[in-house]
């Protein structure tokens, strides 16, 4: 009895554009949108970090999360930027499972952080109203 012995070794992604100029273009505006979402996540953990008045609970809460979004961007973004400045479109399959792990789990992360931040704020809220009655 003969079975099925394919095996997968690489994964072909989907390009964007097959025009080499749209492709350029395509890559300064992607990554300027890096730029800018690493950047600005960086600066604030890093303000988060100096700064003594914002070791609040709401500023840890908004640090973590921009250290979530910054790994999350990184993990796609970069693979991404590469695939558009050159005509290497495949990526093995356990990089693929890799990176997708960390999608997985860097955007069930970000999901849950953010649950608790409005769980905390409805319980600031709650608390607060009630200080006022």
């Amino acid at each position: 009895m003969m079975k099925n012995q394919t095996t997968i070794s690489r994964v072909l992604l989907m390009s964007l554009s097959d025009n080499q100029k749209i492709s350029y273009l395509l890559f300064i505006i992607f990554l300027l949108i890096y730029l800018m979402t690493f950047l600005t996540n960086f600066l604030i953990i890093l303000l988060v970090l100096t700064c003594a008045h914002l070791h609040t609970p709401m500023y840890f809460f908004l640090g973590n999360l921009a250290f979530l979004d910054m790994s999350y961007s990184s993990v796609t973004a970069p693979r991404m930027l590469r695939h558009l400045t050159t005509q290497h479109w495949s990526i093995s399959f356990p990089e693929c499972i890799a990176q997708m792990f960390f999608v997985i789990y860097f955007g069930t992360c970000e999901v849950y952080l953010l649950s608790s931040m409005s769980y905390d704020r409805y319980l600031m809220a709650g608390f607060t109203f009630s200080l006022d009655s």
